[in-house]
């Protein structure tokens, strides 16, 4: 449980997770950003999809996702916020892959 706390510990205070949630806030209180991003959000489910069902539409999804995307990264903001949210996927990734790695181990029952 030490482990954990500290883990929640480390992430409360990762200066990435900090600008995240304050740009977060930004992109929530602006009608113009919250929008885009949420029709983007709504692209990338679709292009998702269409690619697990194997719908013809995929190529259109797909472009019509990069888009999007391009576009929203032409908004400083949001492209930061995008920039924020892979770094902490990676990090969440790295942290998920250490944690399977120390399950994996054997217990030391000394």
């Amino acid at each position: 449980m030490k482990a954990l706390k500290e883990l929640k510990d480390y992430l409360a205070n990762s200066e990435t997770v900090k600008a995240f949630n304050k740009i977060e806030a930004i992109i929530e209180e602006n009608e113009m950003y919250k929008n885009a991003y949420n029709d983007l959000l709504n692209k990338q489910k679709r292009m998702v999809q269409s690619e697990h069902t194997n719908r013809k539409t995929y190529a259109q999804d797909k472009a019509s996702y990069e888009v999007a995307r391009k576009k929203l990264e032409d908004h400083p903001v949001i492209h930061q916020y995008l920039i924020l949210q892979e770094e902490i996927n990676e990090e969440l990734q790295a942290i998920t892959s250490l944690i399977e790695v120390a399950l994996k181990k054997p217990f030391n029952m000394d």
